[in-house]
């Protein structure tokens, strides 16, 4: 009996590396022809001046796993219906984008492997996206300084609003940003911030702010308004932890997500 269950283990385990290699190489396909490399992806919004939304994977589990909340957002079958559409939009001014699969770390490698069926029924398999990377670490890591001059050219000289969580760790004073020409914020909730999201566009909704440049630090929500402010005819960046991105790789910070919140 022990010989036939190891046996059977065996076969398992077996099968199990072979789902384990035929996903891996499916998932690395589609990264290939279908997801911009880092540098295409700012290029793109930079040169044709595009609004941009980021998919991560929190954003990923909200638009799979609608019942899960997570440390900053409850549950919201609308949010995950929103994040959804947003998916598969085709609005020329507006870039998707999604995390490489296989290109950075074996934390993203294992999540893509778990997730990679449910996510690719979300998606157009036909679709190029952007990378979601860029406001990330390995950005600026692969990038050095030369990834600091291809964002700041985005914002150069333009009358900024920048939209964030009350006492987030965005710091919108960053050097990031001092060639902006000017600067107004706007904060919605720490917590939960997709119930906020209606008197967002309200305020936001507004002549005035038509030449303006929106740049948004608010998780799940923050893709979510930028993709509507997109389609009001508004020009709106999705930037998440960009400024803490920066301070880890070139003032010895904390990863984002260790930063606390005030």
């Amino acid at each position: 009996m022990n010989k036939l269950l190891k046996k059977l283990l065996n076969i398992i385990d077996y099968i199990n590396v072979g789902s384990y290699i035929f996903i891996s190489e499916e998932i690395s396909t589609f990264e290939n022809n279908n997801i911009h490399d880092l540098k295409k992806t700012l290029d793109l919004v930079y040169q044709n001046e595009l609004s941009l939304v980021r998919f991560g994977d929190g954003e990923i589990n909200h638009c799979l796993y609608p019942h899960v909340s997570s440390d900053w957002q409850e549950c919201s079958i609308e949010l995950s219906n929103e994040l959804s559409s947003i998916l598969v939009d085709e609005n020329e001014k507006l870039l998707i984008c999604i995390p490489a699969a296989n290109s950075f770390s074996r934390w993203w490698k294992r999540y893509w492997i778990n997730n990679w069926y449910p996510f690719k029924t979300k998606i157009n398999l036909r679709k190029k996206y952007g990378n979601s990377f860029i406001t990330r670490p390995e950005f600026f890591l692969a990038y050095k300084h030369e990834g600091v001059n291809l964002w700041k050219r985005i914002w150069e000289n333009k009358d900024v609003i920048f939209i964030t969580g009350e006492g987030s760790r965005f710091n919108y004073t960053h050097n990031l940003f001092s060639n902006v020409r000017s600067y107004e914020t706007l904060f919605s909730k720490s917590k939960n911030a997709f119930s906020d999201l209606n008197r967002l566009l309200k305020i936001l909704d507004n002549e005035n702010n038509k030449e303006k440049l929106f740049l948004i630090a608010l998780g799940q929500t923050g893709t979510v308004l930028a993709y509507h402010l997109n389609h009001l005819g508004y020009r709106s960046l999705d930037i998440g932890h960009i400024d803490r991105s920066y301070d880890y790789v070139f003032r010895n910070g904390k990863s984002p997500e260790k930063v606390s919140y005030k």
